[in-house]
């Protein structure tokens, strides 16, 4: 009977611990999978943690499956090299907004707009960013042709003044749909406008 105990006690065991493994190689086979959706979803942070859990649990356990380690190694290290490439984008749209705004303080509309273009450009995965970028880019190139059609006015080119005052006016528009503000800006196209067609009438 004591012979018989034993005996059971120990397939109870081996059972417990199967049941235990099967539950752990579940779990980290889900990681695997969460981690990789979260990878198509550009969710680095998150597809690093799974991963890295995983692999944690991986260790605990008293079996080795190389080809599943290295599945999850390998999501884990595309998912690090992507989360870096992304954040060294961000760090460069960051520099080229900074020189854009400076060159969109001096007057300097089309290089602004350049480097604002520049910077939108950038896979930064960050899709407000991007839309405030390009409303900058067409609010600088309004800012742009409003001051051409100033030029104009001063040498009494009203004809093409006009022409000037309309392009800003449909990149304010497009400036607008993208978030942009720029009031100012739209009303002295406006002005610039309306200014011409009163001179060329007179």
């Amino acid at each position: 009977a004591t012979m018989e105990k034993k005996i059971r006690v120990a397939l109870s065991e081996v059972i417990a611990a199967r049941e235990h493994r099967d539950a752990a190689r579940s779990s980290t086979r889900q990681q695997l999978a969460d981690a990789q959706e979260l990878m198509s979803a550009k969710v680095w942070e998150r597809s690093i943690e799974e991963c890295t859990a995983a692999l944690d649990q991986e260790a605990d356990c008293d079996y080795a499956d190389t080809a599943f380690k290295w599945k999850v190694t390998l999501t884990l290290l595309v998912s690090k090299s992507a989360q870096t490439a992304r954040d060294e984008a961000r760090e460069q749209a960051a520099q080229l907004n900074n020189t854009a705004d400076a060159r969109f303080q001096a007057n300097d509309y089309t290089a602004a707009a350049d480097h604002y273009q520049a910077a939108a450009d950038l896979d930064t995965q960050d899709a407000e960013l991007t839309s405030q970028l390009s409303a900058r880019v067409h609010l600088s190139l309004a800012s742009h042709e409003l001051s051409e059609g100033r030029t104009c006015m001063v040498s009494h080119r009203w004809e093409s003044g006009i022409e000037c005052f309309e392009r800003g006016l449909q990149q304010h528009e497009t400036a607008l749909a993208a978030g942009a503000d720029g009031v100012e800006v739209l009303r002295e196209l406006r002005e610039g406008v309306s200014t011409c067609e009163s001179r060329i009438a007179a």
